[in-house]
Order: structure tokens, then sequence, then C-alpha cells
């Protein structure tokens, strides 16, 4: 039968013997600090008698015996005393210096200090040849096992405290992103106002809850169509408010041509002071098929496979250069597509690190907006992508509502 209560005897042993080596580790992980070299070899001669005593274990008896007899000269002894009274020191040097951890931490670094002061009590006066505490080692047990347990309800009040203020933060980032989703709902709206003749798809892949990209559709006075395409620089919750000043800054200006528009948006982003920079695209369909074109440094659209050659003026915001934009003036006919995106397209990147590139996105222009999108995206996606497909059904279909 199997000598279960040998076992247990055995069990108690390592444990017992190896609770200051836990103690240690547990001590330099609270201060997140790496175990100096030295107090490993501090760990090992503190707890030499122990690991000798397991090698004894299973070893023949004569074998044993000469294993044993290593701890009895007197220079050994006094050299392991001393390394356990420094080893006993691990919550002193794993805590040092004490100004260099938050205040929230103190409580449960003095339960620690508090323990080791026990065990160098414990361990001090053996180095020093002194029998006092040693006739009182139960005594020590007792207080050095309620420090431990102290440390331990410290450690525990911490981790439910920042549990705490985790579960709070995590409430306010709901409330942020519930009004990331507004502003997102503001910056790239489900719903497209067009005019008669003029069907436009749009497909939007933010790189975060919220982006840089932005697009605004209107309907214009006599049957005119507006859209307006941009990206900011930067990403994130930033981004995305610089995008919805810009598209503010947008409003009630229905009757400025595309490039004055870009004018008075190069004004109010640079009067804001929010810095960064945006690049923008502004056209207006016409009723007889003229689209206008202004570009603030945007990508400039596709038509048929091929890009539009509009002038690329400086983006919105930069400082320093007169916003004066130039425009360009095509025709359209029926069935033709303009397809419009941002730079999170050519800039998609694969893990060998290749661009998406220029031509591969030529070659996609035809395409839906929505498989232009998914492409790139799958290729890599490291910024917001956006593109919208603008199709004529024809001339005469593009006349001005009653």
């Amino acid at each position: 039968m199997v000598n279960y209560s040998a076992q247990a005897e055995v069990a108690m042993f390592l444990v017992s013997s190896f609770s200051g080596i836990f103690a240690m580790l547990f001590f330099f992980a609270l201060a997140q600090r790496p175990v100096p070299r030295y107090f490993w070899l501090l760990a090992v001669l503190s707890h030499f008698r122990q690991l000798t005593n397991i090698v004894a274990w299973f070893a023949t008896p004569a074998i044993a015996w000469r294993i044993t007899a290593i701890n009895d000269p007197l220079l050994i002894h006094s050299i392991l005393q001393w390394a356990d009274a420094f080893f006993s020191l691990s919550p002193f040097v794993a805590f040092w210096p004490w100004a260099r951890h938050r205040a929230t931490m103190r409580p449960l670094i003095f339960c620690c200090f508090l323990w080791g002061a026990v065990d160098v009590l414990g361990s001090a006066p053996g180095a020093l040849g002194i029998a006092f505490f040693s006739d009182h080692f139960r005594q020590l047990f007792i207080v050095s096992a309620a420090c431990s347990c102290a440390a331990i309800l410290a450690l525990l009040w911490l981790l439910f405290r920042d549990q705490r203020r985790i579960t709070q933060e995590r409430a306010l980032l709901a409330g942020e992103l519930q009004a990331a989703r507004q502003i997102q709902a503001m910056l790239a709206p489900a719903r497209i106002p067009t005019v008669p003749g003029l069907a436009i798809d749009v497909a939007f892949r933010p790189m975060r809850d919220v982006g840089g990209d932005f697009y605004l559709c209107r309907v214009l006075d006599n049957g005119r169509q507006r859209l307006l395409i941009g990206d900011v620089s930067g990403k994130g919750a930033a981004a995305a408010m610089t995008a919805a000043l810009l598209i503010g800054g947008a409003e009630d200006h229905d009757d400025y041509a595309p490039a004055r528009l870009l004018a008075h948006l190069d004004r109010v982003l640079r009067e804001s002071q929010v810095g960064g920079f945006a690049t923008c695209l502004c056209a207006d369909f016409a009723p007889d098929g003229r689209v206008t074109l202004a570009n603030a440094g945007h990508l400039p659209p596709y038509r048929r496979g091929l890009e539009i050659p509009v002038e690329q003026s400086l983006p919105l915001g930069l400082s320093g250069h007169n916003s004066d934009y130039s425009e360009l003036e095509i025709s359209v006919e029926s069935g033709d597509t303009l397809t419009f995106f941002s730079d999170g397209v050519v800039e998609a990147r694969n893990t060998t690190g290749e661009l998406f590139g220029f031509d591969r996105a030529a070659a996609l222009s035809t395409d839906s907006a929505a498989k232009i999108a998914k492409t790139a995206e799958l290729f890599g996606q490291e910024d917001d992508i956006t593109v919208l497909t603008l199709t004529f059904s024809g001339v005469p279909a593009l006349q001005p509502q009653n």
C-alpha cells in the first residue's frame, strides 16, 4: 500500500523548505523587476540544507551520510546562515526605492516589508550566534504567516480596486464609443441623397472604431449633385473630430463652386488650429452631364479604368501657402462611372511589405465600391478605406426635379 502519510510529510517539507524562494519570486513580480543573479545564488545557499536533504533521500545510506556531513563544518554552517539572513532581505531589495512605486501600492509593500522583517529576525540571530529567536521559532512562524496573509489580503484588495476602476473605465469607454459612432455616422452616412439619373455606391472600412476618412453627398439647387471626399492626417478620434469640423464647415455653402469651397475649408482648418492637414476633392455634377472637379491633394478619380488628370493642389490646413484651387470640367456620357477612393486603397500592404499600388487600383476602378474596398482590405489594410462610385444612366435623366 502507498504510504500517504510519508508522501504528505515529503510534500509539506518541500513547501515549507522552498517557501522562501516562492516569496522572493512573489516580491520581485509585484515590483515588476527581474530577480538579480546574486539573489539566485543567495537562494541556493540559503536552501542548501534542504537541497542536500532531498538528494540524500534518493541516495544510498553511505552517500547520504557523506552528503549530510557537508553541512557539519562550522565555516559552511556560518556561510549558510549569513546567506539565509541576506536572502530574507528580498522584499527590501525588490521594492527599493520606495518612492518609485505609486501610492496605491504602498500598503501592500508595507505588508511585504513586515513579512521580510520577521524573516530577518528569524535568520539573522542564527548568523550572529544568538539563540534567543531560535527558541521562539513557533512564535516567529505564526507572525510570519500573519504577515504573509496580510500581504495576500492587501493584494486582493488592490486587485479588487483595480477591477472596479477597470469596470468604471469600460463604462466610460462605452459612452465614448457611442459618441464615436455618432461622429462616424456623420462622416460616413448610410443614406446618400442623389439626383435622378445618378446612382452612388459607397464602401467605408475604417481602420479603427472611427477614422479620418469622410464624404459628403448633397443635392444642390437646379438638380446639381455635390460630392466631397477627404482624408484627414492621422487616425482615430482626433482625425474623426477634424473630419467632422470640415463637414460642418461645408454646411450652408452650397452656392460655392468646388474651388471656392476648398479654399473656404482650408481657412476653416487653419483658423481652427487643431493641427494636421487633410486631402479633399470636391465634384459638382450638373444636369447636362458636366462635372466640375477641384482637388486639394486627394487622389484623382477614375473613369473607364483611367485616372482623370485633375490638378492636385496642396492639402487643406497647410500654413504658408496661397489657398487658390483650380478647377477641371469634364463631360460624362450615359453608362459612365466615376470612381473615387482614399489612399487607404493604394497604401494597403500585404505580409511581404508589397503595396497594393496605383496599377491594381486602376485595374479595379471599374468594379463596385464594395469589391474594391474588400479587395484592398484583404490585401492588407493599414489605413481607412473609402470608395465611392457614381454611375450615370444618361444625360436626359439628369434633369432638375419639379
